[in-house]
């Protein structure tokens, strides 16, 4: 009976030294909770399908032999494309500028042009750059350029010309893919008038809110 308690016992001790020395691999250690905390911070990325929205006011000049039109504008912005390495991406970009009722220059007299609206069109390619972790941006395109005008008595447009545009923003992440902020933008275009030999200028700055999917 002896030999049979001595044998229980000695199993015993062993099996609660065994629990004893595996109870300390349940619990990661320092190391490994680290790791785990550092996957989490490649949730936000730029990369992969990359959609971006913008919005907003701004003010526009146009100017076309002795003629200079300006006013307050609506800028629209579309850019579709692809992240081609982390935080640079390549897109192509539609944009819309629109001013409504211009105030009109002529030889020195100058008049408001009601029921009238100049637009300039941009369509092209662009990059930009994003400096991670603040999520703040740079963009530059390359467009061609398509101008009307638009009044009650007679209308008018360009021929296609080029033009480029700049833009810095910032936005907050507000999922996983989406964020949203604010953007700064300055644009120029050369035009031919599509009748007369004459060419286009536009300029403009405008301020926007932006959305992006990236």
């Amino acid at each position: 009976m002896k030999a049979h308690l001595t044998t229980l016992v000695c199993c015993c001790i062993t099996a609660i030294t065994a629990v004893a020395h595996a109870e300390p691999r349940m619990n990661p250690s320092p190391e490994d909770a680290s790791e785990v905390i550092d996957t989490s911070s490649d949730i936000h990325e730029h990369d992969g399908f990359y959609l971006s929205m913008r919005l907003g006011p701004g003010y526009s000049k146009l100017r076309s032999s002795g003629l200079t039109a300006s006013g307050q504008a609506v800028d629209f912005g579309l850019s579709i494309g692809g992240a081609i390495t982390d935080n640079l991406v390549l897109f192509g970009e539609t944009n819309m500028l629109r001013t409504k009722d211009p105030t009109v220059t002529l030889h020195g007299t100058e008049a408001k042009l009601e029921d009238s609206a100049i637009s300039v069109f941009g369509y092209g390619v662009g990059v930009a750059y994003y400096f991670m972790p603040l999520n703040a941006y740079v963009a530059a395109s390359a467009v061609l350029s398509h101008g009307e005008l638009e009044t009650p008595v007679s209308a008018a447009e360009s021929e296609t010309g080029y033009g480029g545009l700049l833009r810095a923003g910032w936005e907050a992440w507000v999922s996983q893919d989406w964020g949203l902020g604010v953007c700064a933008q300055f644009q120029m275009s050369s035009m031919k008038d599509s009748i007369d030999d004459v060419n286009w200028s536009s300029k403009a700055a405008s301020i926007a809110l932006s959305a992006t999917y990236n």
